[in-house]
């Protein structure tokens, strides 16, 4: 089966599209744990703000985040 160059072009197109539209939540989420909470909750949702780190230190210190992590490696494991 002979396929030419266009039938080629459009599917590897089309795999992008696909994987960006798979991909865009997780990057989604990414993104958002580096933003305020007014960031986070800003309508319409804002691309460009300046970066923190505090979400992740709240998450990794003040809560038992690091525990359960390990308890679920361990049950995963």
């Amino acid at each position: 089966m002979k396929t030419n160059r266009w039938t080629g072009f459009g599917l590897t197109a089309f795999t992008y599209l696909v994987a960006f539209v798979l991909f865009f939540p997780i990057l989604w989420m990414i993104l958002t744990s580096f933003k305020t909470e007014a960031d986070a909750f800003a309508y319409p949702p804002q691309l460009l703000f300046d970066p923190t780190l505090a979400n992740w230190e709240i998450a990794l210190f003040d809560t038992n985040f690091l525990d359960h992590l390990i308890n679920t490696l361990i049950i995963t494991g």
